[in-house]
């Protein structure tokens, strides 16, 4: 009785592999995910060739797909005047200390980057500016947007640029024929359907790798959304490759970052671009141990990491000091938050918590694979 039940509960039954249906579509460009970067592909690829047949697979619904599916407040790089590609890559260098850096595919992403930027603002993406018609950076490379369109604006134009969209379809495993891919292979996880694509060429854009470890937040109940990282990039991508022999590079990048306790939130936003200084459980300005690395604007995994140091060496817990900050300065801070994490204004005001009289508390975040933080 106990396997005829679970037979029934299968929703495909061996019985009935050949009732599913397979539906074969042939092109010349697959591109497989949707979120930003698949978008880009698409509209890159119809501008050096209009005559392209281009599709993309997407798992979800492509306008509010990928890891910036709800908005951002930031593009955390775009090259201000008077500095260089080669200005940037040194910072990079920086920024994993030293450690492992591919300065060719950086120097080479750098070099396109500020283009790629204003191709969105031109496309519609709010981009804050000072009354000099200046970007208005928060640091030293990243600039302020109003970012909730950002998706709908890059899939409306991976549309534009003549892509044919499956949505909904959930890839399963590359296509190879001598070595060489040839398509993938992915199921509709709406109509229940097979599908075949058959590509000259294929491209991954399937994001990092998230929700592989339990979220500090989640608790036992917790479905593990409560975390920083995009709970719908798993990593897929990565295991799709990797089973057809694929070499994995650059997987050492993983990124803990520091955030928001109870209600996972940027850290940079508040101490960066608000500052609002981190501090421990005594008071002390965490930072100001790291003076010649910076300080406060010291490189982004010394600021991930100065929290974590505090609380293995019995200072914790720390704490955006944000008592200092006007109610004006407040308010500001929470219309960027509304743009970027809007779960947590919620948290707080659920709470009643005025930050301008009670800190804000950080913790250690989900580590991610890859990705758009690292």
């Amino acid at each position: 009785m106990a396997n005829i039940a679970a037979s029934r509960m299968h929703p495909f039954h061996p019985k009935q592999l050949s009732d599913i249906e397979m539906q074969v579509v042939t092109c010349d460009l697959l591109i497989i995910g949707g979120g930003n970067a698949g978008c880009f592909v698409a509209t890159e690829a119809a501008k050096l060739d209009p005559s392209l047949k281009v599709v993309i697979m997407e798992k979800a619904e492509i306008m509010r797909s990928g890891a910036c599916s709800a908005g951002m407040d930031a593009i955390n790089t775009y090259i201000p005047k008077g500095k260089t590609p080669e200005d940037l890559v040194r910072w990079s260098r920086a920024q994993v200390g030293g450690g492992p850096l591919r300065e060719d595919l950086a120097l080479s992403n750098a070099e396109e980057l500020n283009e790629s930027v204003e191709d969105l603002e031109r496309w519609g993406l709010p981009i804050l500016r000072d009354g000099d018609g200046n970007v208005r950076y928060r640091g030293k490379w990243d600039i302020s947007i109003h970012g909730e369109q950002l998706k709908p604006i890059m899939a409306e134009k991976a549309l534009e640029s003549g892509a044919d969209v499956y949505n909904r379809v959930a890839g399963t495993g590359l296509l190879m024929h001598k070595g060489r891919c040839v398509g993938a292979m992915g199921l509709g996880v709406r109509d229940g359907k097979f599908y075949v694509f058959r590509a000259k060429a294929t491209v991954m854009a399937t994001g990092g790798a998230g929700t592989l470890y339990k979220s500090y937040t989640a608790d036992s109940t917790d479905s593990g959304a409560q975390i920083w990282m995009c709970p719908y990039c798993v990593g897929s991508g990565y295991a799709m490759g990797f089973r057809q022999g694929a070499e994995l590079t650059s997987l050492e990048q993983r990124w803990v970052a520091t955030r928001t306790k109870d209600f996972c939130g940027p850290v940079d936003t508040i101490s960066v671009g608000y500052g609002a200084p981190i501090v421990n459980a005594k008071g002390e300005r965490v930072m100001s141990r790291y003076a010649a690395l910076g300080g406060d604007a010291a490189p982004r995994y010394i600021r991930a990491n100065a929290p974590m140091e505090e609380w293995l060496d019995g200072r914790g817990p720390c704490y955006c000091d944000t008592t200092h900050l006007t109610p004006e300065t407040s308010k500001a801070m929470m219309e960027d938050y509304l743009n970027e994490r809007p779960s947590f204004v919620l948290f707080l005001a659920s709470r009643g918590q005025d930050v301008t009289k009670e800190p804000i508390e950080i913790y250690g975040s989900d580590p991610y694979i890859l990705g758009g933080h690292t």
